[in-house]
């Protein structure tokens, strides 16, 4: 039988404790649990930014009016 090889994710440079900013993006398709994931690391205290978010407010035409 064939496997994917095992991998450790754990990267002893990043252990519990140090003050290193890890940035971790999410990626996958519709409905692959990214916004769970997020939400999951939120609640860990981690800082979220949505991409979506931030895109649909650049493209926003009220928005844009308010600028002129």
């Amino acid at each position: 039988m064939l496997e994917w090889p095992r991998r450790n994710s754990y990267d002893g440079r990043f252990a519990e404790g140090t003050k290193q900013l890890q940035v971790v993006g999410l990626t996958g398709g519709i409905a692959s649990g990214k916004s769970t994931a997020a939400s999951l690391l939120g609640e860990l205290g981690a800082h979220i930014i949505d991409a979506d978010v931030l895109g649909h407010r650049a493209y926003d035409p009220a928005r844009r009016r308010s600028k002129r």
